[in-house]
């Protein structure tokens, strides 16, 4: 569970790494399209987009992690179902990403991430989980103990 929890984390802080540097080219974002003379226009950082969108990534990493610590159930089944609902969210931001400033675009393909490493841990929990069963046998009493 901590490793699923600590790979959110670590999508989380490399995306908004690249969001923070990506804010330096100015040909990304919102109200940087006109031009006078050709000559660019003065450029500031876009601190309140870059935080804004940095926030959402904590929040979806904040979310994602208490989920999974609260959910019930098979462990593969909570990774997979939070993976399959992280990569719908991810497909419906899709359209509006294309019209949209550097922050939301990068916050799509955080998503995205965050429901491709959900679904390969679920991948790898359900493997687990397998092979723990075939390496046990049904003892005397009904209990399985292992092969060895």
């Amino acid at each position: 569970m901590w490793i699923a929890i600590l790979g959110l984390c670590a999508n989380a802080i490399f995306w908004s790494i690249f969001l923070i540097d990506r804010g330096r080219s100015p040909g990304s974002w919102d109200g940087y399209q006109y031009r006078r003379g050709g000559a660019p226009a003065e450029w500031a950082f876009p601190i309140g987009g870059v935080a804004t969108w940095i926030c959402a990534m904590a929040a979806e990493a904040f979310v994602l992690s208490a989920l999974l610590r609260r959910a019930r159930g098979s462990v593969a089944g909570v990774y997979l179902a939070l993976g399959f609902l992280a990569g719908l969210g991810s497909v419906a931001m899709f359209p509006f990403a294309i019209h949209a400033s550097a922050g939301f675009a990068i916050h799509v393909v955080s998503v995205l991430f965050a429901a491709g490493w959900l679904i390969a841990m679920g991948i790898a929990a359900l493997i687990v989980a397998l092979v723990l069963r075939a390496l046990r046998r049904p003892g005397a009493d009904g209990e399985y103990v292992p092969k060895i």
